[in-house]
């Protein structure tokens, strides 16, 4: 678990996750974090029905990651992946 003032986040999307009745809803949210901020292992609020995986994956090898089709993950994950490369990495080399 990390500790870290929620105004730290940023959010990137709210959709739902299928289509039609059975689509719940979901939000993603990007927030730099670092390993002094962590407190625990895990995450999330069980009682609020959170679940939160922490995965470590190198920048340098996130895109591998995404397509590479032998390692199961969400659409989600990858989606966040893209848009870190696409928006975040962009945001981040220019300051």
């Amino acid at each position: 678990m990390l500790r870290f003032s929620q105004n730290l986040t940023h959010s990137v999307l709210h959709n739902r996750s299928g289509v039609g009745h059975a689509g719940m809803e979901q939000t993603m949210f990007y927030a730099q974090v670092n390993k002094k901020m962590k407190i625990s292992e895990g995450g999330g609020n069980k009682a609020e029905g959170e679940m939160i995986d922490v995965i470590e994956i190198a920048i340098k090898d996130s895109l591998e990651f995404v397509f590479d089709t032998k390692k199961e993950k969400p659409i989600s994950c990858m989606y966040a992946l893209l848009w870190y490369h696409s928006v975040k990495a962009k945001q981040l080399t220019k300051s």
